[in-house]
């Protein structure tokens, strides 16, 4: 059996199991072709809608090289569906899925992108049978934000009765930032 016939398999089994990722995901698509007039197009493995009918775009990766690709995919991919659907960021979620050796090589890129990108960004570790059978997902822990962020060491607590002690606190505050 090919690489290629490999991931294709797990692909269509993994559209049919989506419950394993998530309850209530639905499959509109497999290898979903988005077109780009301004250069080069792609192929989502799986697109999908959850149970708010937001967009679903998943990603499969299943070999260390693909996985060092994965987040210039995803990240044209979700561009390239908000203007063929013309959708705000925020309806369009991305799910990487990959095997469990694969994440040692995504949970660095993912978790950076997912810090700052306006879409709801998840990965989840794949096992699989033999056969590519999907037998279980889990969902991956991205990693926290690497500094502690603190304006200050020292913080201070206000409480106003009225809107107008508050305005007038805060452009005193405010005044000597500017």
């Amino acid at each position: 059996m090919t690489t290629t016939a490999h991931e294709n398999r797990i692909r269509e089994f993994l559209a049919q199991r989506l419950h394993l990722l998530e309850s209530g995901l639905r499959c509109v698509d497999e290898e979903y072709v988005l077109t780009n007039p301004e250069g080069t197009g792609g192929r989502i493995d799986i697109l999908a809608r959850d149970q708010h009918q937001m967009w679903v775009v998943i990603e499969l990766k299943r070999a260390n090289k693909t996985a060092r690709e994965a987040t210039q995919e995803i990240a044209k991919y979700a561009e390239l569906l908000r203007r063929e659907k013309r959708l705000p960021a925020d309806r369009i979620r991305v799910i990487v899925v990959a095997l469990e050796p694969q994440w040692k090589e995504l949970l660095a890129p993912i978790s950076n992108l997912a810090r700052d990108w306006h879409h709801d960004l998840r990965g989840y570790s794949l096992r699989i049978d033999g056969d590519g059978v999907p037998l279980d997902a889990r969902l991956i822990n991205l990693l926290p934000e690497p500094l502690d962020q603190k304006l200050t060491s020292v913080h201070f607590m206000y409480l106003f009765n009225q809107r107008d002690g508050r305005d007038r606190c805060w452009e005193q505050v405010r005044a000597p930032a500017s």
